[in-house]
């Protein structure tokens, strides 16, 4: 089932270009058409590069809300 909209927030900028440029379907990297796979069906969705600095954040945020659904 898919969502309304799916937001990724990546440091790293060359894994950001891979994934969502379109003109780079012959990848070679097998993760990369993996995530494309899944992302396929999604309706919305958005890939964004971030600071390492605003990572940090979103990832501590993202690890603590996890810690309390447990």
């Amino acid at each position: 089932q898919g969502h309304d909209k799916v937001v990724i927030q990546s440091d790293n900028l060359e894994a950001v270009v891979a994934i969502s440029n379109r003109k780079l379907e012959g990848s070679n990297s097998t993760l990369v058409k993996q995530i494309r796979q899944i992302l396929s069906v999604e309706e919305r969705w958005c890939l964004r590069h971030v600071s390492k600095e605003n990572n940090k954040i979103t990832d501590a945020l993202a690890k603590m809300a996890l810690s309390n659904v447990k």
